[in-house]
């Protein structure tokens, strides 16, 4: 009896892990792609994946075979169906993406590998830009704190030659 309700229990399980994972068309996901931040008021984001398959640290993964599936691409698209696909970025080799100059708006990602089979789940990511009222009143603070400190090395340099002929 307590065995049927160990399968029950370990059946329910794999059950809610691949209804979990759908997005990977089945089977289970081999690799968490995470954004380091869910929402970018700057335009840029950093994206970071990690084998989900495996138990040992960075320094310790060493490829034994070549039932490894590595990512090869990062799929980005403006839409959770990947319809129209926005970009496919090369990524093979690497673990971490940095991406930079999008427009507002809401982006999603998930890798890919070769045969362009899904690898992971699927990370979305917001960018909305500050506004530009608050950009210009930080760039005319900027310029205002540059006049100033000019001006100011200006005067002393003018100051320290009257003294210095005053001698």
């Amino acid at each position: 009896m307590a065995l049927h309700l160990i399968a029950v229990i370990f059946s329910i399980v794999t059950f809610s892990n691949s209804a979990i994972s759908s997005s990977c068309e089945g089977s289970a996901c081999e690799f968490e792609l995470t954004p380091q931040e869910q929402s970018s008021d700057a335009g840029y984001f950093s994206v970071e994946w990690n084998s989900l398959t495996t138990n040992q640290s960075e320094d310790e993964q060493v490829l034994t075979d070549s039932a490894y599936k590595a990512p090869k691409y990062l799929q980005l698209a403006t839409n959770e169906g990947f319809t129209p696909e926005l970009q496919l970025l090369d990524i093979t080799y690497q673990d971490k993406i940095h991406l930079t100059g999008y427009d507002d708006g809401t982006y999603f990602l998930r890798l890919l590998d070769e045969q362009q089979n899904v690898l992971s789940n699927v990370a979305k990511v917001t960018i909305k830009h500050h506004p530009f009222e608050r950009v210009w009143l930080v760039f005319g603070i900027g310029a205002l704190m540059f006049a100033i400190l000019i001006g100011y090395m200006i005067s002393r340099a003018f100051r320290s030659k009257e003294t210095s002929t005053e001698d």
